[in-house]
């Protein structure tokens, strides 16, 4: 940055200031930019939630049912229920609208 004649350059402490804000705001953009679904990966593994769980999850986060999860996974219908009921007691939730609430509350 270059300084006119006429304007004085910053003192230190200003840019000190300066450099301080710079790094808070490149922080906060680089977790508004980070891709929601990478956040919500994130909030499940803060939650405890099981690499298995977490699969579960991510895909009644995608609306699929217990069938479709559980076709797609290669276990039973009631592996999948007894999955979500860890989930649901991890999360503190009680349905699936709720626990797509409460991983999203990650992307906003």
């Amino acid at each position: 940055m270059t300084w006119t004649e006429h304007e004085q350059p910053p003192t230190a402490a200003v840019l000190s200031l300066a450099e301080t804000l710079q790094q808070y705001i490149e922080f906060a953009f680089l977790r508004c930019a980070q891709p929601a679904a990478d956040r919500r990966q994130d909030r499940m593994h803060e939650l405890g939630l099981t690499a298995r769980e977490r699969e579960v999850a991510r895909l009644v986060c995608t609306g699929q049912t217990n069938t479709a999860i559980a076709a797609q996974l290669r276990v039973k219908p009631s592996t999948v229920k007894t999955h979500l009921l860890h989930i649901y007691d991890k999360c503190d939730v009680a349905s699936r609208a709720s626990l797509v609430a409460r991983l999203s509350d990650a992307a906003d």
